[in-house]
């Protein structure tokens, strides 16, 4: 909570700072900021949303392998994701119209083209290989 005397500004500036999975830097830091004026009586409420610029990707590896690499947007992660169908943050990335993510496993490449993004503030997308 920020106490703010009335008919103030306050303005807030937020990162993220990349994700870690098995030691590995996955996604992007991305940094925002907010602001907004104190009423004269009352007080106002701000989330701290992660703006529709980005998002935060998530896969499930229900597959028999496991996965071997990731690539998000031309960049590739050296990751291990176990075929334990359970769910791995994969970190924040970007949101452009053409979104497209590869995973490889040793004998199996999953492809996800033009993957649909929700288009909401705190957009998440869960990928899942089969």
């Amino acid at each position: 909570m920020f106490a703010v005397a009335s008919g103030q500004s306050l303005e807030i500036f937020s990162f993220t700072e990349g994700f870690y999975f098995n030691g590995v830097l996955v996604g992007r830091q991305i940094a925002w900021g907010i602001a907004a004026n104190a009423p004269v009586s009352g007080s106002v409420t701000l989330n701290i949303d992660v703006p529709t610029d980005f998002y935060f990707m998530q896969v499930v590896n229900a597959s028999s392998y496991n996965i071997s690499a990731l690539q998000v947007l031309n960049t590739n992660y050296n990751v291990t994701i176990p075929n334990d169908s359970k769910t791995y943050g994969m970190g924040y990335y970007e949101s452009v119209a053409d979104t497209s993510v590869q995973m490889r496993g040793p004998s199996k490449n999953w492809v996800f083209s033009n993957v649909s993004l929700p288009d909401t503030v705190n957009q998440v997308i869960t990928l899942t290989a089969n």
